[in-house]
């Protein structure tokens, strides 16, 4: 493959999403990092809850 097109073959294999402008504007990143922390925040609450839930039906349970 590489011998009948040379080095087009790997420029056309390149990720897209790395060209669509995310980048350009300003704050983008920060704020894509801060919704991820919030994201992760809300599971790692749900995720006590429900274990505290858990831990309160088996304790009623015995």
């Amino acid at each position: 493959m590489f011998e009948e097109s040379g080095f087009e073959i790997y420029e056309s294999v390149t990720n897209e999403y790395a060209r669509d402008g995310i980048h350009d504007e300003i704050g983008t990143p920060e704020r894509r990092a801060l919704t991820c922390k919030e994201i992760l925040e809300r599971l790692r609450r749900k995720y006590y809850e429900m274990e505290e839930m858990l831990l309160e039906q088996d304790a009623t349970q015995r």
